[in-house]
């Protein structure tokens, strides 16, 4: 007996399981392909909510710029208003960490081999 990861939800579990206990997978009835094709789902769904925290990151420095340019009628003043410059480093940050996480699931991606 050795404990083994699911294919489903990457829990630890024992590798004599006919079930998941966590999410209720069939793991005795799962062929390899069927364990890639849901890696293969589970990575696409990583990479699709990195490309929203992108997005989002990118939303909130345009309402950051958008509330600096008309917090008052000078337009672009410094210093920025505190709550403009708030936003704009929180959407830097979302967007570095959303580009590192896809950059992350770049490098990791299963390589074929070509025999």
């Amino acid at each position: 007996m050795a404990i083994v990861q699911c294919p489903v939800c990457q829990k630890r579990i024992s590798s004599l399981s006919k079930v998941c206990p966590h999410c209720s997978a069939p793991l005795g009835e799962m062929t390899p392909e069927k364990q890639r094709e849901i890696a293969a789902l589970k990575r696409q769904r990583h990479i699709q909510w990195a490309k929203r925290i992108s997005l989002l990151a990118l939303t909130l420095a345009l309402a950051g710029a958008l509330g600096w340019w008309f917090f008052e009628d000078t337009g672009w003043q410094w210093p920025p208003p505190p709550w403009a410059m708030g936003v704009l480093v929180m959407s830097f940050l979302f967007y570095v960490a959303g580009r590192a996480w896809l950059l992350w699931l770049h490098l990791s991606r299963p390589r074929q081999r070509r025999f």
